[in-house]
């Protein structure tokens, strides 16, 4: 392991960090007895943060009653768990580089393994929603850092739709290295939760999942290839793919009518957060 990690620090010089504030707010919304006024002060520190809360909280996508004319009541309007999960999708979209064809994709891919993993953990009844939210928003952490960091890596991406190779190998053979390892050991330098760390290494190997992670492993797995089906976050969908197929989906009671449905909100919401942060 320290062999892959000298290989990735060798190509890759500058690893994105996130912003202090939006760990700081994480921590807070954690506590409790943090108020509105509190997590005001705390995201007033960063102008760019404040009005990115402020104008999402009064788009189309919250359909707000009255329009939110300060941050606070903009807080008070999203909820605790709505400012977290703008809060870390704004800071993850701000890491690009650049917003080109391949950052747009990857960024629609993102939100709809994000979205859609929320979703499909509620469905079956599970109680980690949020924690699956992250998990399918960082999961292709890695893809950001290399795009910024290779430039050659645009080429791999390229191949791997056209010819619908494998991204594991084609990045393995590519750099000796994948975009799973990469994005793993950037969230451990953030000091993200060790079971963020651990959906995001399995995601793509399911037999890596261990047994305290292997339901949240198998809906981002399953959300993932959905997506990859649906074509959210590539040039074309895919509808070869047979889900029944996968190996997540034998932990799971879905049939095909469940699918359809799942496939129908993640589509919907996909669009949905195109507009919200486009607004």
């Amino acid at each position: 392991m320290e062999d892959k990690l000298q290989l990735i620090t060798q190509k890759i010089k500058n690893i994105p960090t996130i912003p202090v504030i939006a760990v700081k707010v994480m921590e807070m919304i954690s506590d409790e007895n943090t108020t509105p006024v509190q997590l005001n002060k705390l995201i007033s520190q960063d102008q760019g943060m404040s009005s990115s809360i402020l104008k999402l909280s009064n788009s189309s996508y919250f359909r707000p009653r009255k329009p939110a004319k300060t941050l606070t009541q903009a807080i008070m309007l999203l909820g605790y768990r709505n400012l977290q999960k703008l809060l870390l999708a704004a800071s993850l979209r701000n890491l690009y580089p650049s917003f080109g064809e391949h950052e747009q994709l990857l960024w629609d891919h993102s939100m709809g393994v994000a979205n859609g993993s929320a979703e499909l953990a509620k469905r079956l009844g599970f109680k980690w929603a949020d924690e699956v939210y992250l998990g399918g928003l960082f999961h292709d952490m890695g893809k950001v850092v290399m795009l910024g960091e290779i430039p050659e890596y645009r080429g791999v991406l390229d191949r791997v739709d056209l010819e619908k190779e494998d991204i594991i190998d084609a990045e393995a053979e590519a750099f000796g290295f994948t975009h799973v390892e990469v994005g793993t050991m950037v969230l451990g330098r953030w000091n993200m939760e060790e079971e963020l760390l651990k959906m995001v290494l399995a995601h793509h190997e399911f037999i890596l999942a261990g047994e305290d992670v292997k339901e949240r492993v198998a809906v981002i797995s399953l959300v993932n290839v959905l997506c990859r089906k649906l074509g959210i976050g590539f040039r074309n969908p895919d509808p070869e793919i047979d889900l029944f197929m996968f190996e997540p989906m034998e932990l799971f009671n879905m049939s095909e009518k469940d699918l359809e449905d799942i496939s129908v909100y993640i589509t919907q919401s996909y669009e949905e957060a195109k507009k919200l942060f486009a607004a």
